[in-house]
């Protein structure tokens, strides 16, 4: 054995404060560090894995909306009659949602007649929408907003 001082290197009679060059994986006051560093790491982990999951699912819900809003528009320009304009446009629109899984309840479709187009912006809560609340349980919750989109229609 190599000699150190008054102590020789590795030696196993020595308590382990005084050991030299010990080779333990983990020392026991780095335990609670380690176990308190998974626990951070994992919820970070776990968060961003829910935010990847719900953003996704608000990605289609928009689609969604926008393709309702798209349909909406179209159908405002080529309506012939003014007064079912709003009728037949909110029929169209509310059809595209339920295709699309999204509920009419607390939805509105709003059309402004220009002179050479049409804006159809279609508004719809989050609660009509089927977006999971997968982050409210970290203080992130998404059932106070809501999903608006705009189109425009040209008249023909």
């Amino acid at each position: 054995m190599k000699q150190c001082g008054r102590q020789y290197w590795r030696n196993p009679d020595l308590p382990r404060e005084d050991r030299q060059g010990s080779r333990s994986s983990v020392p026991e006051t780095r335990a609670g560090a380690i176990i308190l560093e998974a626990i951070v790491v994992t919820t970070l982990l776990v968060m961003l894995t829910l935010a990847i999951l719900q953003w996704s699912v608000l990605i289609v819900t928009h689609q969604g909306v926008t393709a309702a809003a798209s349909e909406g528009a179209r159908t405002a320009a080529h309506s012939v009659y003014s007064n079912s304009q709003q009728i037949d446009t909110e029929t169209v629109v509310y059809a595209v949602l339920a295709a699309h899984g999204i509920s009419a309840a607390g939805s509105t479709v709003s059309i402004v007649d220009n002179t050479t187009y049409f804006t159809v912006r279609v508004t719809v809560p989050f609660t009509s929408t089927s977006i999971p609340e997968l982050l409210s349980s970290f203080g992130l919750p998404m059932s106070t907003r809501t999903m608006q989109m705009t189109a425009v229609g040209w008249k023909t």
